[in-house]
């Protein structure tokens, strides 16, 4: 008797590990890639700073991943399976990436920064838009400044 237990327990763990994904496993994000002159950074609207709300609200400390000129930085990225299932979360199916000269981040108290809105470009990008800038790999490429293929997205200032 012992041994049907056993196996009906061994044959129960299989079957559940085999229908497990681990959600570590999933990690959603964005390369910048800046065709600029300049080191940029920028911050992925999350958390309670999301789109409608595009006013610098969050923290210094929230923006990062600084990208050199003519390099494209991949190291954004959140452990979730999808960015329908992300965005899902956000009041509209927006999501601001908002970029910055470095030298401003790191010159500029934070205040003069948020009351000037010293930003060197807004992205208000929807699902349609991540979808459509995705590579090979399937990861968004967001480019500084707008590539042509954006021209069309939503941005702040508008794609000239």
């Amino acid at each position: 008797m012992k041994k049907i237990y056993l196996i009906i327990i061994i044959v129960i763990l299989l079957i559940t590990a085999s229908k497990c994904e681990l959600v570590m496993d999933y990690f959603i994000g964005f390369s910048m890639k800046n065709n600029s002159n300049s080191d940029i950074c920028f911050y992925v609207s999350s958390g309670s700073y999301v789109y409608p709300d595009t006013t610098i609200s969050f923290d210094r400390e929230k923006v990062g991943y600084t990208t050199k000129p003519n390099t494209t930085n991949t190291s954004w990225s959140i452990p979730i399976y999808s960015y329908e299932i992300w965005i899902s979360g956000f009041p509209k199916d927006t999501v601001s990436i908002y970029i910055f000269s470095q030298d401003t981040v790191n010159i500029y108290e934070w205040e003069i920064i948020q009351q000037d809105y010293k930003i060197l470009q807004r992205y208000d990008l929807s699902l349609e838009d991540i979808n459509n800038l995705k590579n090979e790999n399937d990861i968004p490429v967001i480019t500084y400044p707008p590539s042509e293929a954006m021209k069309n997205m939503k941005m702040y200032p508008p794609y000239e």
